[in-house]
């Protein structure tokens, strides 16, 4: 069985997954019809962005391109690392990795949460 999931911001790809194949797992089914398994061939994430990434060594990361004010990663995930909700972890890293290169400071000095250090 193959399928193509396209989502957006309130049904994440990976959740979709997980719904669609959490059925096929049903235990009343025969063991023969089970699906015992899932491989992820392509994983594509596109987000918009300003400007390019200066660093761009981040894990599960197969290629990532900057094209015309988007950002698209091409992640090297499986079934376990979209269980574990890895492609949720990767986009909120890409994001804090903007903020901060637009930020331009020092990293000790950028707070992503707005508080001070007194605050926290």
């Amino acid at each position: 069985m193959s399928f193509n999931i396209e989502s957006d911001r309130y049904l994440r790809a990976h959740d979709a997954f997980i719904r669609l194949r959490n059925p096929c797992r049903s235990p009343w089914q025969e063991v023969q019809d089970r699906v015992r398994g899932a491989e992820v061939e392509e994983f594509m994430v596109s987000m918009p962005a300003k400007e390019d990434l200066k660093s761009k060594k981040i894990p599960h990361v197969r290629s990532l391109e900057f094209e015309n004010g988007m950002i698209t990663l091409s992640l090297d995930v499986g079934e376990s690392e979209l269980e574990n909700k890895v492609p949720d972890r990767i986009i909120s890293l890409i994001e804090d990795k903007i903020a901060a290169q637009s930020f331009g400071g020092k990293a000790e000095h950028w707070n992503p949460c707005g508080k001070a250090r007194s605050e926290r």
